[in-house]
């Protein structure tokens, strides 16, 4: 078990390492951001992971780690901050552009676009019938399943022809 101290040098440590990477990519080898953001969404329980997995093994795509939820509380402010932080991590990773992924946000498109104009969208379709399974294995309550897909698909329909969003069938991944 590590001491106080020694926590505190190793945050202090941590924290000087992340600044010199971000040092080093950007003002050494130039490194910068160079396309929008990237947000991939769906109804729950469709292949958002697989996708982000995919595309993150791509040398010049920083995938965000987590599920940020950043347009799901209605705060520009958090949104625009949390999206500062996501270009400081890929450029400290060497990277040219972030991709995140919050399935929930196919319910906050209209945020995203009005926040973030020229952001990018991955919308994922996936057969009705595989997702209601998948989310009944969790929760065990079949409705659950058929209410989140029919809900989520509803709110993602409108978009689907938008010039900044692509749907994606998971069935043809």
């Amino acid at each position: 078990i590590e001491s106080g101290f020694m926590q505190l040098l190793r945050s202090k440590f941590e924290g000087a390492i992340r600044r010199i990477k971000f040092f080093w990519n950007t003002k050494i080898l130039g490194i910068s951001i160079k396309h929008p953001p990237t947000f991939i969404v769906a109804c729950g329980h469709s292949g958002t992971s697989v996708l982000l997995a995919a595309l993150g093994t791509h040398s010049k795509i920083y995938a965000v780690p987590k599920e940020s939820g950043i347009a799901t509380t209605g705060n520009k402010g958090w949104f625009e901050s949390s999206m500062r932080e996501f270009d400081v991590e890929t450029l400290r990773a060497g990277k040219h552009r972030w991709i995140e992924k919050t399935p929930a946000h196919i319910r906050h498109l209209d945020d995203i676009f009005k926040w973030e104009p020229k952001a990018k969208v991955i919308l994922i379709v996936r057969d009705g019938r595989d997702v209601v399974v998948s989310i009944k294995k969790r929760t065990g309550i079949l409705a659950d399943g058929i209410n989140l897909w029919l809900d989520d698909n509803t709110q993602g329909k409108p978009f689907w022809n938008h010039p900044n969003v692509h749907v994606v069938k998971y069935e043809n991944f």
